[in-house]
């Protein structure tokens, strides 16, 4: 009887630890900076409005403390697609890259647009449309921006709180 008290303790122990574990906050375990191109372990985090051709995405700390992290994700898209994934009216306003974001290709498309500018701490800013994320929110990423990188990649950047 004893035993299986310990057992029941230990098994009910475990799950709640398990449980505990598991916060919407929290970014991917294997979070890092480097660029990724696995499409599905995107589709994990995101959601596409329609197909794309290819994908690099690259996810990172938005603070120095605090379990808050964004998701910035250059997505190859047809032409005729487009629409999909900038859909609604565009805002004019300031874009500006998290901090931590590498440029390797195909990221390294922000630096040669002609707005941009490298700012005091070394992001990259621009003043540009700017269209909503709705499309791509997944919880917990629900805040962000998408802009049009070329006629067929879009910047999607996501991020928590």
């Amino acid at each position: 009887m004893v035993l299986r008290r310990t057992s029941i303790l230990a098994t009910a122990l475990a799950l709640a630890m398990g449980l505990s574990a598991c916060s919407d906050d929290k970014p991917p375990a294997n979070r890092s900076n480097s660029v990724n191109t696995d499409l599905v372990a995107l589709k994990r985090m995101i959601k596409l409005p329609a197909e794309i051709r290819s994908c690099a995405w690259q996810t990172g700390k938005r603070a120095t403390h605090g379990g808050d992290w964004w998701l910035a994700a250059v997505l190859d898209v047809g032409a005729d697609s487009m629409a999909a994934f900038l859909s609604g009216p565009a805002t004019e306003e300031l874009f500006e890259t998290p901090a931590g974001l590498t440029f390797d290709a195909p990221f390294d498309a922000l630096r040669k647009l002609p707005q941009a500018q490298v700012s005091d701490s070394g992001r990259l800013q621009l003043v540009t449309p700017t269209y909503g994320i709705a499309a791509y929110a997944s919880s917990p990423l629900l805040n962000g921006q998408a802009i049009r990188l070329s006629a067929t990649q879009v910047l999607v950047l996501l991020w928590t709180n």
